[in-house]
Protein backbone atom coordinates (compact mmCIF):
# COMPACT_ATOMS: atom_id res chain seq x y z
CA UNK A 1 0.00 0.00 0.00
CA UNK A 2 1.19 3.32 -1.07
CA UNK A 3 0.77 6.20 1.28
CA UNK A 4 0.87 9.80 0.20
CA UNK A 5 3.60 12.09 1.51
CA UNK A 6 1.83 13.91 3.86
CA UNK A 7 0.58 11.44 5.74
CA UNK A 8 3.96 9.54 5.75
CA UNK A 9 5.17 13.10 7.19
CA UNK A 10 2.17 13.45 9.89
CA UNK A 11 3.15 9.67 11.02
CA UNK A 12 6.65 10.42 11.01
CA UNK A 13 7.43 14.15 12.24
CA UNK A 14 4.69 13.76 14.68
CA UNK A 15 4.83 14.81 18.14
CA UNK A 16 7.05 12.29 20.41
CA UNK A 17 5.12 13.24 23.34
CA UNK A 18 1.75 11.58 22.40
CA UNK A 19 2.44 8.74 20.24
CA UNK A 20 0.16 5.90 18.59
CA UNK A 21 -2.32 4.23 20.81
CA UNK A 22 -2.81 0.48 21.19
CA UNK A 23 -5.69 -1.45 22.70
CA UNK A 24 -2.46 -2.46 25.47
CA UNK A 25 -2.56 0.97 26.92
CA UNK A 26 -5.96 0.75 27.45
CA UNK A 27 -6.54 2.06 31.39
CA UNK A 28 -9.40 0.56 33.42
CA UNK A 29 -12.40 2.17 34.53
CA UNK A 30 -11.06 2.19 37.93
CA UNK A 31 -7.48 3.08 37.06
CA UNK A 32 -9.48 6.57 35.18
CA UNK A 33 -11.45 7.05 38.37
CA UNK A 34 -8.33 7.76 39.93
CA UNK A 35 -7.56 10.67 37.47
CA UNK A 36 -8.29 13.81 37.06
CA UNK A 37 -9.79 15.98 34.63
CA UNK A 38 -5.94 16.84 32.62
CA UNK A 39 -4.77 13.17 33.18
CA UNK A 40 -8.27 12.31 31.50
CA UNK A 41 -7.83 14.83 28.44
CA UNK A 42 -4.17 13.66 28.60
CA UNK A 43 -5.39 10.39 28.03
CA UNK A 44 -8.21 10.96 25.80
CA UNK A 45 -5.40 12.40 23.25
CA UNK A 46 -3.87 9.00 22.24
CA UNK A 47 -7.68 7.09 21.13
CA UNK A 48 -8.49 10.42 19.21
CA UNK A 49 -5.20 10.11 17.17
CA UNK A 50 -5.54 7.08 16.68
CA UNK A 51 -8.55 7.83 14.97
CA UNK A 52 -7.62 10.72 13.27
CA UNK A 53 -4.81 9.25 11.28
CA UNK A 54 -6.90 6.25 10.65
CA UNK A 55 -9.51 8.66 9.32
CA UNK A 56 -6.57 10.59 6.95
CA UNK A 57 -5.52 6.92 6.13
CA UNK A 58 -9.50 6.10 4.88
CA UNK A 59 -9.71 9.35 3.00
CA UNK A 60 -7.04 8.65 0.94
CA UNK A 61 -7.45 4.97 0.67
CA UNK A 62 -11.09 4.67 0.88
CA UNK A 63 -10.48 0.40 0.97
CA UNK A 64 -8.63 0.21 3.96
CA UNK A 65 -9.84 0.36 7.68
CA UNK A 66 -7.51 1.20 10.85
CA UNK A 67 -7.51 -2.42 12.96
CA UNK A 68 -7.32 -0.36 16.18
CA UNK A 69 -10.42 2.13 15.02
CA UNK A 70 -13.58 0.16 16.81
CA UNK A 71 -11.59 0.18 19.94
CA UNK A 72 -9.96 3.47 20.16
CA UNK A 73 -13.58 4.69 19.69
CA UNK A 74 -14.90 2.41 22.60
CA UNK A 75 -12.11 3.91 24.67
CA UNK A 76 -12.55 7.45 24.72
CA UNK A 77 -16.05 6.87 24.93
CA UNK A 78 -15.18 4.85 27.98
CA UNK A 79 -12.86 7.95 29.23
CA UNK A 80 -15.84 10.18 28.67
CA UNK A 81 -18.39 8.78 30.39
CA UNK A 82 -15.71 9.19 33.73
CA UNK A 83 -14.68 12.71 32.73
CA UNK A 84 -18.33 13.50 33.02
CA UNK A 85 -18.67 12.29 36.90
CA UNK A 86 -16.07 15.79 36.66
CA UNK A 87 -18.50 17.64 34.95
CA UNK A 88 -22.05 16.98 37.07
CA UNK A 89 -23.08 14.35 34.36
CA UNK A 90 -21.99 16.46 31.02
CA UNK A 91 -19.44 16.20 28.74
CA UNK A 92 -16.66 18.96 29.77
CA UNK A 93 -15.77 21.18 27.06
CA UNK A 94 -12.69 19.45 26.49
CA UNK A 95 -14.07 16.05 25.63
CA UNK A 96 -16.80 17.67 23.61
CA UNK A 97 -13.02 18.95 21.42
CA UNK A 98 -11.68 16.00 22.03
CA UNK A 99 -14.65 13.55 20.92
CA UNK A 100 -15.34 16.02 17.89
CA UNK A 101 -11.56 16.19 16.79
CA UNK A 102 -11.37 11.98 16.45
CA UNK A 103 -14.08 12.31 13.48
CA UNK A 104 -11.94 14.48 11.72
CA UNK A 105 -8.35 14.28 10.26
CA UNK A 106 -6.55 16.73 12.35
CA UNK A 107 -4.63 15.17 14.62
CA UNK A 108 -3.33 18.40 16.62
CA UNK A 109 -6.90 18.94 17.61
CA UNK A 110 -6.70 16.00 20.03
CA UNK A 111 -4.02 17.69 22.29
CA UNK A 112 -6.70 19.57 24.57
CA UNK A 113 -5.04 18.80 27.98
CA UNK A 114 -2.92 22.01 28.09
CA UNK A 115 -6.90 23.54 28.27
CA UNK A 116 -7.34 21.46 31.53
CA UNK A 117 -6.10 22.68 34.77
CA UNK A 118 -3.70 20.51 36.42
CA UNK A 119 -4.88 20.40 39.96
CA UNK A 120 -1.96 18.00 41.05
CA UNK A 121 -4.65 15.48 42.65
CA UNK A 122 -4.13 13.04 40.03
CA UNK A 123 -3.76 9.77 41.83
CA UNK A 124 -1.42 7.44 39.81
CA UNK A 125 -2.76 3.88 39.34
CA UNK A 126 -1.25 1.83 42.10
CA UNK A 127 1.07 -1.20 41.10
CA UNK A 128 0.02 -5.12 42.50
CA UNK A 129 3.34 -5.68 44.47
CA UNK A 130 6.13 -8.07 43.30
CA UNK A 131 5.31 -11.77 45.27
CA UNK A 132 8.97 -11.98 46.92
CA UNK A 133 9.90 -15.96 46.74
CA UNK A 134 11.28 -17.36 50.34
CA UNK A 135 14.88 -17.90 50.79
CA UNK A 136 15.56 -21.12 51.82
CA UNK A 137 17.83 -21.10 55.27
Amino acid sequence: MVYSPMILGLLLFSSPAVHAWSPAEEKTVEELNLMNEHALAYEASAPCLDLTFGNLIHQQHPNSSPPTAGQSRDYLQTIGRVARKFNNGSDPAWYAKVFTASSGTDGRACSVYGEVQDDGQSTPPARKPTPQKKKRQ
